[in-house]
């Protein structure tokens, strides 16, 4: 059996997969943190575009665990910016 770091260093998706497996519960966490469903964090495993998926998940859309007053506030502080204030 070769050696973990030989096979790691000799094909690509040996490394991707590690280090997917080492985001994964940074990204459950931070789903969890802010309100979304936690478990699209294994979308990660997408080769390619998973991490780019995960993060547009994060990013995108309201975050459920926002406290309404801060979403308020932010959403006053758009209308300002839009008219110029």
């Amino acid at each position: 059996m070769e050696p973990l770091i030989t096979v790691l260093q000799s094909s690509p998706w040996a490394s991707e997969f590690v280090f997917h497996l080492l985001i994964v519960w940074p990204l459950w966490v931070l789903l969890r943190r802010i309100g979304k469903r936690p478990a699209m964090a294994l979308v990660v495993f997408v080769p390619l575009f998973g991490p780019a998926l995960v993060l547009a998940y994060a990013a995108v859309g309201p975050w459920p665990a926002m406290h309404p007053a801060m979403v308020e506030h932010i959403a006053e502080q758009r209308r300002r910016a839009e008219r110029g204030v």
